[in-house]
């Protein structure tokens, strides 16, 4: 049965901190968060769409606090920015609850420099409240103030947390398919999710524009390649049989139907995969001398057609020598 026409993604929000898509190690952390109900002061970093400001967000609400949210981006005024902190972090909440200050794509404010030693020094002034920062450019942020700050990375920085994050988005966005009754095929959600991950407001917003614009379409693997940018790898192999069995002009028609081949990739490719497509050391050392000599003159030339073209009549007397 086919889904609804526009399936509605944004009910699948995280409700918790247990909802989130994270890396465990973080999940650890905001777990002891919620538990202890306290926190130092934090920065988030990593790539868009790994669920940062969500889980500031979050956290905030899990511990029943005072939150003031800024923006960053729509801050111009910044005397009127620093004069809304100060009165936030000098009041005491009516309901004694924990004051938290949200600044979201904080590296807007780090970029000022003036606005840094700022919010160095509120921070060390109001020891009372937490401040919390998120950005995709920690490296903005000078070492004097990252210092007063806990750094949490969103991105894995090993294989082990890439197939652990991995398997935690495939399973979410399994769940939100399934919900919203949307057939797929299974390649075709390990396409979309190794295309994205870890940015898992990139994949919903495009599975939604295609779903809208196929109208419940299920998601096939071909449609996803055609209309997600996702191109199916071709077998450089594929390549050179055509090569040695058809005409230099079939050669580059082929070629040219193939775009995750085109120039310069099918160099790059032919040279990689070389060791894996079972020729002799002979063929392949010739056409090692071959690659590497037209894909040097591929950058210095501009008809880079005539180039496709010589290079692969070169390929082809080289399986001749055989």
């Amino acid at each position: 049965m086919l889904g609804p026409i526009y399936p509605d993604f944004s009910q699948y929000s995280p409700k918790g901190i247990d909802e989130c898509v994270l890396l465990p190690k973080n999940k650890k952390i905001f777990d002891e968060v919620v538990r202890s109900n306290k926190t130092e002061n934090l920065i988030f970093y990593g790539g868009s769409g790994t669920g940062k400001t969500t889980s500031a967000k979050l956290l905030g609400a899990a511990v029943n606090a005072d939150v003031l949210h800024i923006y960053a981006p729509e801050e111009l005024d910044a005397q009127n920015l620093q004069m809304r902190l100060l009165t936030f972090s000098r009041t005491i909440s009516l309901l004694n609850e924990q004051k938290w200050v949200v600044i979201e794509e904080a590296d807007e404010l780090a970029k000022r420099n003036t606005f840094q030693s700022f919010l160095k020094s509120i921070t060390e002034k109001f020891k009372s409240v937490t401040f919390i920062f998120t950005t995709n450019h920690i490296e903005h942020f000078s070492k004097a103030l990252k210092s007063r700050f806990k750094l949490i990375d969103f991105d894995p920085a090993t294989p082990t947390e890439s197939e652990e994050l991995f398997n935690l988005y495939v399973e979410r966005l399994r769940y939100m398919l399934d919900e919203e009754c949307v057939e797929y095929e299974g390649e075709a959600l390990l396409k979309v999710a190794s295309h994205y991950c870890p940015d898992m407001r990139a994949a919903i917003n495009n599975i939604s524009g295609l779903l809208t614009e196929k109208e419940g379409t299920p998601i096939g693997l071909a449609l996803l390649l055609d209309n997600l940018g996702l191109v199916e790898p071709v077998d450089v192999g594929d390549f050179l049989e055509v090569i040695k069995n058809e005409s230099v002009t079939s050669a580059l028609t082929w070629l040219q139907l193939h775009d995750d081949l085109l120039d310069p990739t099918i160099f790059t490719r032919l040279s990689n995969q070389m060791g894996s497509l079972g020729l002799d050391r002979s063929t392949q050392n010739r056409l090692y001398v071959t690659i590497g000599e037209y894909a040097f003159r591929h950058e210095m030339m501009t008809n880079k057609k005539l180039n496709l073209t010589a290079f692969i009549a070169s390929l082809k007397a080289d399986f001749k020598a055989d």
